[in-house]
């Protein structure tokens, strides 16, 4: 993702109208910064000097002001700026050895200010090649905006950075990445494998422009090609695909996390996961009816048997064991790998078992927790 386009992010997270970009081509804001910010409702300008503010920007307005090349939290910034106007700043000697701007003995620019846009009128006693954001800096601080500190721990985790190359980027991205993109933990493995590929294909996709809901529905249609596979009597291959879409549920997952981080959620995260599990567990379930003999009634009361248990698992298990349960990415593996050799129906009815014995044990282990 690039700098402009976090910064049109925090726009939509901050509820910013009209987003200005002040270039020296007007031609120079790509097609996709235009086409997200209009898409998301915001108007979208550009202007070639800092005195064209004037006519977009009036009195009742306030006005976020973001450096070109700053690369910064969203989380932090949207707990330090929507708490009102403000000049955002850091600790002088750190903040000045990283590249920020000196205010006085004790501070520096942090990159960042939300200003009342009555202010911004003074601009017009200034000449027209200034440069603006040092501009508006001083005009915030003459006009008594109040300053609100960073601690000097984002300058060291690299939260708050201003970027000098594209390889310092990428870099700083790629360690940002791993920091987020914790693994699921030994009750997960299958999810543990979907998060280290999530973690190469992420800065392509983000790099790309790619949406959540196009990586999440790619992988319930690989679902449905896996059912089409099933139906034509490769069963291990149909499973597998659905394994393969797993894994892309799951990435497309953590795109959009990552995607929507500073932003307010449209949704709960657990109402996200049932819009987008329940037809791949029906894939699932007809991928192995498919691949079992008998009446279509038989072949699909096993696998639906084992797809309830399990998740009645993730409802009322222990913690490690929802874990386990949500794990479909290691379960259509292993019944990948179960309908390959011939012992499809089996496996499934070991898995159901298994499922039943560890849900009695749950239950028995709470009742005896709550018992006086």
């Amino acid at each position: 993702m690039t700098l402009p386009e976090r910064q049109l992010h925090l726009a939509v997270a901050l509820g910013c109208e009209r987003i200005i970009c002040l270039v020296q081509d007007i031609e120079a804001p790509s097609k996709r910064l235009r086409e997200y910010a209009e898409r998301t409702g915001l108007k979208f300008h550009t202007i070639d000097g800092p005195h064209k503010l004037l006519s977009l920007i009036s009195a009742n307005d306030e006005l976020l002001v973001v450096t070109e090349r700053l690369l910064f939290d969203a989380e932090v910034a949207v707990a330090v700026l929507a708490r009102g106007n403000c000049v955002v700043v850091l600790p002088v000697e750190p903040g000045t050895a990283a590249g920020f701007e000196r205010i006085d003995l004790n501070r520096a620019w942090a990159g960042m200010l939300w200003m009342p846009g009555h202010l911004v009128e003074r601009i017009s006693q200034l000449p027209s090649d200034c440069d603006a954001s040092a501009a508006l800096l001083r005009i915030a601080l003459q006009g008594h905006v109040p300053d609100r500190n960073l601690p000097e721990a984002v300058l060291t985790d690299h939260r708050w950075t201003l970027i000098k190359s594209g390889e310092q980027l990428a870099q700083i991205e790629n360690d940002w990445l791993h920091r987020r993109l914790a693994s699921p933990g030994a009750y997960a493995p299958g999810r543990s494998f979907a998060a280290l590929v999530t973690r190469r294909l992420i800065p392509r996709m983000l790099d790309r422009g790619w949406l959540p809901q196009t990586v999440k529905g790619s992988g319930v249609a690989v679902g449905g090609a896996g059912v089409a596979a099933a139906a034509a009597g490769i069963s291990a291959l149909g499973i597998a695909a659905i394994c393969v879409g797993w894994i892309l549920l799951e990435a497309g997952g953590t795109l959009g996390s990552i995607r929507a981080l500073g932003l307010p959620p449209e949704r709960s995260p657990r109402r996200a996961f049932l819009r987008w599990d329940w037809p791949m567990d029906i894939c699932l379930v007809a991928a192995i009816a498919l691949g079992l003999a008998g009446s279509w009634s038989d072949r699909v009361f096993a696998p639906a048997v084992m797809l309830a248990f399990i998740r009645l698992a993730e409802a009322i298990a222990h913690a490690r064991w929802t874990e386990l349960a949500r794990d479909r990415v290691l379960l259509s593996g292993v019944l990948a790998f179960a309908a390959a050799i011939g012992i499809l129906l089996p496996a499934v009815q070991v898995i159901c078992a298994g499922w039943i014995v560890l849900l009695f044990v749950s239950l028995r282990s709470a009742s005896r927790l709550t018992q006086p």
